[in-house]
């Protein structure tokens, strides 16, 4: 899905490039300006729409932790950990390795 936008995105910049290099370019600058302008007005959206979900999976890595640090308090067993910490930990690769709360060496 994404892939597909961003390859949309790219087929339209290439066109409007290709237009621009073509010899009419100068007859056709005020049609070209507004295209560019919508490329980027679209291109500036899609960036704020991805930084808005970005924040949102923050907030799951968060809420994961806050999970984990309660688990852990709970003295949990060591399947309970395993399944929480395999193998698609959402902390990674964007949060940093350390864990935002100290681990009990049962956990271990």
């Amino acid at each position: 899905m994404v892939e597909k936008s961003i390859e949309a995105l790219r087929t339209r910049r290439a066109a409007l490039e290709a237009r621009l290099d073509a010899p009419t370019a100068a007859s056709d600058l005020e049609k070209l300006k507004a295209e560019i302008g919508s490329l980027f007005k679209t291109v500036d959206a899609e960036l704020a729409a991805f930084t808005a979900l970005r924040g949102d999976v923050m907030q799951l890595v968060d809420k994961w932790k806050s999970v984990k640090s309660t688990a852990n308090g709970a003295a949990p067993s060591a399947t309970s950990v395993t399944s929480a910490e395999s193998p698609a930990n959402p902390a990674s690769p964007s949060s940093p390795s350390s864990p935002s709360s100290p681990s009990s060496p049962s956990s271990h």
